[in-house]
């Protein structure tokens, strides 16, 4: 009875060990195909990163063409309307000139003292050529020159003996005497040279103020043209954005359907080599702790 219970344990023993090996087996398996999923699941997802890396890139350079062709479409854009702003405001000052013209042209011309005119002038009394003292402004008009000259009663009648067609010699005033000429010459002059000094104020004022316009011109017109940009870099930027990313699926797709591997890894467990041969993935898997080799295919 003894013996036989000997051999009983033998047996248990035995096929104790053979369960241990064969579960060792299996977990060995098991591993050897984990570490091969490991290694091959790494290399599947870092293709998506590599992926979207480069389409990034591609992203970026496409995004500052496409900066660079909007800047100068709305450049070119603005550059036209602002010649056509100016030639038309080049048409619309001839047009005012032209008509000023014509106004003054429609004025009645003013009458040229000659002669008899003079003469009908001192017979009506509004001269009197007999007073030495007398002295006479005109203005002397030739096609190159105009003047304010006094005369008195002797030399304008001699002025007016020798006047020919290309002088006109215009009356302004009658002065008793030349000291009061000099006055009101004087007083004319310091008018005028106050008038003169007032019109230059005023025009260094509007050149400020046009200063000020054309820079606040420029502020809105630099403000309209980055609105303008900003509204069609958006838009370009969805459209990029969009054809990214579907070229990034597919090119991520792609690569994972053809994915193929030579190369090895490293593992605290093991080691995997993948490799291709006749086409085909094949994968080593070397188990560290009994230096079991599997050969996987994919």
């Amino acid at each position: 009875m003894l013996f036989i219970l000997s051999l009983l344990s033998l047996a248990s023993l035995k096929l104790y060990q053979v369960n241990i090996t064969n579960m060792r087996t299996v977990a060995e398996g098991y591993l050897a195909h984990s570490l091969a999923e490991m290694a091959y699941q790494h290399e599947y997802l870092k293709i998506e990163d590599q992926v979207e890396s480069e389409m990034e890139a591609k992203y970026e350079d496409r995004l500052a063409n496409e900066e660079k062709r909007i800047e100068k479409a709305i450049q070119d854009k603005e550059e036209a309307a602002q010649l056509k702003e100016r030639e038309e405001q080049e048409a619309s000052r001839k047009r005012d000139k032209e008509k000023q013209n014509q106004e003054r042209d429609a004025y009645e011309p003013i009458p040229s003292l000659n002669k008899e005119y003079f003469a009908a002038i001192i017979d009506q009394g509004q001269l009197d050529t007999s007073d030495p003292d007398q002295v006479y402004l005109i203005q002397v008009n030739t096609d190159s020159d105009s003047e304010e000259i006094l005369v008195n009663g002797p030399g304008l009648e001699e002025m007016l003996e020798h006047e020919d067609e290309e002088t006109e010699i215009i009356l302004v005033n009658v002065y008793p005497n030349y000291d009061q000429a000099q006055e009101d010459l004087s007083a004319r002059k310091a008018a005028e040279d106050t008038s003169r000094e007032e019109a230059d104020l005023e025009e260094e004022k509007a050149e400020e103020l046009s200063d000020e316009e054309e820079k606040a011109q420029e502020e809105t017109r630099q403000k309209r043209m980055n609105e303008a940009k900003e509204k069609e870099l958006k838009q370009v930027k969805a459209k990029l954005k969009d054809k990214q990313e579907k070229e990034t699926s597919q090119k991520v797709k792609d690569q994972r359907a053809n994915l193929k591997l030579n190369k090895r890894f490293y593992f605290n467990l093991g080691q995997v080599d993948y490799y291709t041969q006749n086409d085909q993935q094949l994968c080593r898997v070397t188990i560290y702790a009994s230096d079991t080799v599997y050969d996987l295919k994919f």
